[in-house]
């Protein structure tokens, strides 16, 4: 039933290349409009710059994105503004337009653009705290946004900003995983407004396959992603009657041709990526990032498929505890004893093919994600 009494305005921008962030906020969009009056503005960092924008990234208040807005919040006369992302075309002078008109302000955080102007914390090929909330100098030094010293201060203004609003304005952080809620409380944001929100997954229907003797990966195929560990890991096992499915694009693509153990499936609908999961032995995410709520591994386990992964942020958090398929990131050999656990122990797969399926099913209930969200409000 939809709870008409409280309005709820959207707003997001999406991304120059659609990606996790933006599946997520579609899929949240759908969840949400079913239990409130819901109504959203959008931005795109896609379409071609004007100079308003231009000046934007160095102002982070981009005026025409605050009039498109204040026209919104005056047509649909909403109580609540709910935000995903404001970079960099909605900017940050939303939250000033939302304070003007008294509304109930909501950020989830995807990312720690607050307090890494790359987002990442990763450089060099590995994790990196360089900068901190009082000295953000290293990574303007460093030109960690797309290798540029004037894109880099941009971003550094913008960084400092959000960080602000984030203490100062916004009613309500939603987060990913307790994990995150702790990187903000020890940065000194206030924990009475942090919340652990996990992203609404729709269940698509299990198919009853036959398991094939492969692995899988789905991602972009980058050093922070992990895919060179995977690599050398999985080159290293030689399990002849099994492969490794690695579906996307990126930089490390071109290393990959020349091992017949590795099947490269070029970015494929998620419909598709559903079925290769389905019928796969199990998943695999060798990231380095601190990722928030893996979709990939979420849609494994929505399929009763088992998942290897790093110990690493928040994405044990996903799983049932005592989940034994966890290997110890940048230390060689633990990925690949993960994946001989898998292939070696297929009693052991398949308990925690539904001890996963039950944990994550309840964890993403509607039900429960709509309780919680209720307490925000």
């Amino acid at each position: 039933m939809i709870n008409n009494n409280l309005k709820l305005l959207l707003l997001h921008t999406s991304y120059k290349t659609f990606g996790g962030e933006d599946v997520s906020y579609l899929n949240e969009k759908q969840f949400i409009k079913e239990f409130y009056n819901v109504q959203e503005i959008k931005f795109s960092n896609k379409v071609a710059l004007k100079t308003s924008d231009q000046i934007s990234f160095f102002t982070n208040n981009n005026q025409s994105s605050n009039r498109k807005l204040e026209k919104k919040i005056l047509d649909f006369k909403p109580n609540v503004l709910y935000v995903h992302n404001t970079w960099f075309k909605a900017s940050l002078g939303v939250f000033e337009i939302a304070k003007k008109y008294n509304l109930h302000i909501i950020l989830k955080i995807h990312n720690f653009r607050y307090d890494c102007i790359n987002a990442l914390h990763f450089k060099n090929n590995k994790p990196c705290h360089d900068c901190s909330i009082a000295n953000r100098t290293p990574g303007i030094i460093n030109k960690c946004y797309e290798n540029s010293l004037l894109k880099s201060l941009g971003l550094t203004n913008y960084s400092k900003k959000y960080f602000k609003v984030l203490n100062e304005i916004v009613d309500s952080i939603l987060v990913l995983t307790n994990f995150h809620k702790n990187y903000l409380e020890e940065l000194g944001v206030d924990s009475k407004k942090i919340f652990v929100y996990p992203n609404y997954l729709e269940q698509k229907p299990i198919k009853q396959s036959i398991k094939q003797k492969y692995f899988v990966y789905a991602g972009r195929l980058s050093t922070d992603k992990g895919v060179d560990y995977l690599i050398d890991e999985w080159k290293s096992l030689k399990l002849k009657s099994y492969k490794l499915k690695i579906i996307g694009d990126g930089p490390l693509k071109n290393i990959l041709n020349n091992d017949k153990s590795i099947e490269i499936v070029d970015a494929v609908p998620n419909n598709e990526i559903i079925d290769i999961i389905n019928t796969s032995t199990a998943v695999i995410n060798p990231t380095r990032l601190y990722e928030g709520q893996p979709t990939f591994l979420c849609e494994a386990s929505m399929q009763k498929k088992v998942s290897i992964f790093p110990n690493y942020g928040g994405i044990r958090e996903f799983f049932p505890q005592n989940y034994p398929f966890i290997f110890e990131n940048h230390q060689s050999g633990s990925l690949r004893a993960k994946i001989q656990m898998v292939v070696e122990n297929p009693l052991l797969v398949e308990k925690f093919e539904n001890l996963n399926y039950q944990f994550l099913s309840n964890k993403l209930d509607k039900q429960n994600l709509i309780m919680k969200f209720n307490t925000v409000l």
